[in-house]
């Protein structure tokens, strides 16, 4: 099951987070979307984006408030949830008619190969969809990929706007075409 929940945050909340992340974050270039290489799909294109990460393999390496997103991923999914990674993405917009197709997307992919839910909040309004689809990773850590994909929901970002499912579901971000940027934060619960 897919969440969408528009302004769990109140908007001086909502414009402190955008503060912190698009001012203070330490970004570093990334050169695709992901690790994962989705092959054989005439619907991708990869692109790189800019990442800043607050926490990974449960390790904080940023201070970052993640206690009102943990709380809400607690009520839906783990009564015991715990923030494996966060992360901040950024992805610039793209300007060269190549790249005019909106079908396209970036590798489709699941954040870890174990059972986990991802959190996705919307830093501000933007394209460049959040495409989540029906196909689910088994979760026994071993990386396959299905076959093909079928789009299960597509979630245009919204300031304040959290999405959160199970992550074993593979997904995938799109690359924005008419706004400049777009930034989300990206997180992981384990149990």
């Amino acid at each position: 099951m897919i969440h969408v929940c528009d302004d769990l945050l109140d908007n001086e909340i909502q414009n402190q987070i955008a503060d912190q992340v698009l001012r203070g974050g330490l970004w570093k270039f990334s050169p695709t979307s992901c690790n994962m290489v989705y092959k054989g799909c005439d619907f991708i294109e990869d692109d790189s984006q800019f990442v800043c990460t607050y926490r990974d393999h449960n390790k904080e390496e940023i201070y970052f408030d993640y206690n009102p997103f943990q709380e809400y991923a607690k009520k839906l999914f783990y009564s015991h949830s715990k923030v494996w990674r966060c992360k901040a993405n950024m992805m610039i917009r793209k300007k060269l008619k190549l790249f005019e197709n909106k079908k396209k997307v970036n590798h489709p992919h699941v954040d870890l190969f174990r059972p986990h839910a991802t959190m996705i909040y919307y830093i501000h309004d933007s394209d460049g969809d959040t495409v989540i689809y029906e196909e689910k990773h088994s979760g026994d850590n071993v990386p396959r990929y299905p076959k093909s994909l079928t789009e299960m929901e597509r979630i245009t970002p919204k300031k304040g706007r959290v999405v959160l499912f199970d992550g074993l579901h593979f997904h995938t971000s799109s690359t924005p075409r008419k706004k400049r940027f777009r930034s989300v934060i990206n997180f992981n619960f384990v149990s």
